[in-house]
């Protein structure tokens, strides 16, 4: 393992904002020091076989290309289509809308 000088560890305390009393100081080197050792612990472990995780879930993308057909139910459609015919403003299949910026 190698050793944090209190020179790096005050160096990165610097660099991280940490404003650290000299008592607080060599506790916290200590503590740092112990966490660098379980990093180390941990990069011994051969995780050749194992597949790269994102999170804790095996979550699936939601989203979908926009080039998708989208079957739309009839009662949707219907609803889209009265509204579209209520809108005041419409050009070229579009509803015009107010500019606001």
């Amino acid at each position: 393992m190698h050793s944090m000088t209190p020179e790096t560890f005050g160096h990165i305390a610097k660099l991280a904002r940490i404003g650290l009393p000299i008592e607080d100081f060599r506790k916290s080197l200590r503590d740092f020091e112990t966490i660098l050792a379980h990093f180390e612990e941990l990069g011994k472990i051969d995780t050749g076989g194992i597949a790269p995780m994102i999170g804790a879930a095996d979550a699936k993308n939601a989203m979908r290309s926009d080039d998708d057909e989208i079957d739309v139910p009839e009662e949707a459609a219907r609803t889209r289509e009265r509204i579209a015919e209520a809108f005041p403003d419409r050009e070229e299949g579009y509803l015009e809308v107010q500019k606001i910026l």
